[in-house]
């Protein structure tokens, strides 16, 4: 989350359950100004995000996360690769 010299604050959260991306401002005194649904193919692991006076830009990182693998007993991890977004 990014504080700006006007005081509202950017921030982004994803879940992993229904992929998707919530992107919002809330104003300097803590009021919702806007919360953006963004549609995402995958549940990345997104970490952070980078913002321009006119932009938002979410980086998609192959990194994705998968609980319908996950199985502690076996020693899987729900973490994945999308080998689809790696290039060499």
């Amino acid at each position: 989350m990014r504080l700006c010299i006007a005081g509202e604050l950017f921030g982004f959260g994803y879940g992993s359950s229904k992929p998707s991306l919530h992107y919002f401002v809330l104003s300097a005194g803590g009021m919702v100004k806007s919360d953006i649904q963004v549609s995402i193919p995958d549940a990345t692991m997104m970490h952070d995000f980078a913002m321009t006076e006119d932009f938002v830009i979410f980086l998609d990182f192959p990194l994705i996360s998968n609980p319908e693998v996950c199985c502690v007993l076996q020693n899987i991890s729900h973490i994945q690769v999308n080998s689809g977004l790696v290039h060499s």
